[in-house]
């Protein structure tokens, strides 16, 4: 898997499925990216608590998870009005809560709580719970 030297962090969408964070990400070329740690409420459910970045479910202790952990400390933040995409997975909005409403709700700038999410996702993946948990 190659991932890109550097993202923007655009939004952030916490899913109503018991967890899952998603971010929403764009490297310097335009292309638009997800990383997703799923939710970890259900664990017998698909891919449950493991880290995804665009639908590539990442390894445990792979070197991958080093390299997306890192992405994601050296994110940039930039908040945009960014459309998500018409996938099947988007089309029932009652399912997902975009960042930029959970920021308004809480009155925080948009880059800090991008951040908080974005370090809950590395602080969790270096922890002995994602390991275990990924072992089911």
């Amino acid at each position: 898997m190659e991932f890109p030297s550097v993202i923007a962090i655009i939004e952030v969408l916490l899913l109503l499925d018991g967890g899952t964070i998603l971010l929403l990400a764009i490297t310097p070329f335009g292309e638009v990216c997800e990383i997703r740690l799923m939710q970890r409420s259900q664990p017998r459910a698909q891919n449950a608590g493991r880290l995804v970045f665009n639908d590539y479910v990442i390894p445990l202790r792979s070197p991958e998870v080093t390299q997306l952990t890192c992405l994601l400390r050296n994110a940039i933040f930039r908040p945009v009005n960014f459309t998500v995409p018409e996938t099947q997975e988007y089309k029932i909005v009652n399912y997902q809560v975009s960042g930029a409403k959970i920021n308004n709700a809480l009155n925080r700038p948009m880059p800090e709580m991008f951040r908080k999410h974005c370090q809950s996702i590395i602080t969790y993946v270096e922890s002995k719970e994602y390991e275990q948990f990924g072992q089911g």
